[in-house]
């Protein structure tokens, strides 16, 4: 387990393991935003706060995948994304 620079290729493996959005506790404008992958049911649902579990007032956040993909270029990309081996 480790952290990789966040890229289109990460995206594209983590979308084909399942993967849809990513979280993070830092603002989007923060020097080092660091990333964890989930898997959401449904990422309307989630967005809108029905997923079920609250565990502080704080909102994570977030980084829809498939929207990254299709709307952002590598250079808007940053952070870093915690990486395990994905099956």
């Amino acid at each position: 387990m480790h952290f990789d620079r966040l890229n289109i290729r990460l995206l594209q493996n983590l979308k084909k393991s399942g993967y849809n959005i990513l979280t993070s506790n830092n603002r989007s404008d923060h020097e080092a935003v660091y990333w964890f992958p989930e898997k959401v049911d449904n990422v309307n649902d989630y967005l809108s706060g029905r997923h079920g579990t609250k565990v502080s007032n704080l909102e994570p956040t977030i980084l829809i995948i498939d929207e990254a993909l299709e709307n952002m270029e590598q250079q808007y990309l940053y952070g870093y994304v915690f990486c395990m081996k994905w099956n």
